[in-house]
């Protein structure tokens, strides 16, 4: 997270609801919009549930929101609200109402819902920094410095991020192409996806897929546990400390290819430029080709 903040964009539908975005995005049977410029804003920072999310980073030096606002009945649109505050070079900006849940009914005697949530489309400047936090939602972005993401049971879709991205994904998908470094706090029962980035350092990847595809940078793992970890055209060296049942396959490699441990996991490498190395194992079992320096397993 990024210690100084200029602007605090808290985008809070709070209106959560147990299947995705895409069954919210079906129904809008009222609906109204409302806009807002910001000036003087560096840094952002959503909070989203169950609603949808366009940024785009451009030459302009301001922040437009254009929302749309969705609901079941003109009496659930009145209480959605726009909200924004400024102190100073500060902006919060919310969705109102919060901590509120979205339920949809089904079935052969119930077929409405009751349902509210939000469709924004932000224009921001390039140089943005922003930290986004989905849950059940869906998000593309495109074109800022800086990423800070928090993803639970919810999809995002980022490109040209020209600075560090940091993230921790739950259940959910994240797609990241065109990117700087990348900062992987943990993945779990999600799936991620990076092309094109620079180092990648993993701290642990649990019932979950990794996978990584051109990478400038060292690529690094501390945990890999009933998960899937693929890896191709690296451009430094792969290191991953610990598999445990997951199972992990490297290729196109330029550096070394090192790996701590293997319980009842499996390894497989290709390709590797540099050594080809595991210090303990277990049960798991480790395939090899294409080795160009040593290969040094127990």
């Amino acid at each position: 997270m990024w210690k100084a903040t200029i602007a605090i964009l808290a985008l809070s539908s709070a209106l959560a609801l147990g299947s995705n975005v895409a069954q919210a995005s079906e129904r809008c049977a009222y609906s109204s919009e409302q806009q807002l410029t910001l000036a003087d804003v560096q840094r952002l920072q959503l909070v989203l549930a169950s609603d949808q999310l366009t940024l785009t980073g451009g030459a302009n030096q301001e922040v437009q929101v254009h929302a749309r606002l969705c609901a079941s009945s003109q009496k659930r649109l009145d209480e959605l609200k726009l909200e924004s505050r400024q102190q100073g070079n500060s902006i919060r900006l919310q969705l109102l109402p919060e901590r509120r849940s979205n339920q949809f009914s089904s079935g052969l005697f119930r077929r409405g819902g009751n349902y509210g949530w939000f469709d924004l489309t932000v224009q921001v400047p390039a140089a943005m920094l922003l930290d986004l936090t989905l849950s059940s939602g869906s998000a593309t972005i495109d074109n800022i410095a800086g990423l800070d993401l928090v993803l639970s049971s919810g999809r995002v879709r980022a490109t040209q991020v020209a600075g560090p991205v940091s993230s921790t994904v739950s259940s959910g998908q994240l797609t990241l192409s065109d990117a700087g470094p990348v900062q992987l706090n943990a993945l779990s029962s999600g799936q991620v996806t990076l092309r094109q980035v620079g180092a990648v350092q993993a701290s642990s990847v649990s019932s979950g897929q990794l996978s990584i595809e051109r990478a400038a940078g060292d690529v690094t793992l501390n945990s890999l546990s009933s998960g899937q970890l693929r890896v191709s055209d690296v451009q430094g060296s792969v290191r991953v400390d610990r598999i445990s049942s997951g199972s992990a396959r490297v290729s196109d490699v330029r550096g070394n290819a090192a790996f701590g441990s293997i319980g009842s996991g499996s390894i497989r490498a290709e390709r590797i430029g540099g050594d080809l190395s595991l210090d303990r194992k277990g049960s798991g079992s480790v395939r090899h080709q294409g080795v160009q320096g040593q290969v040094r397993l127990p």
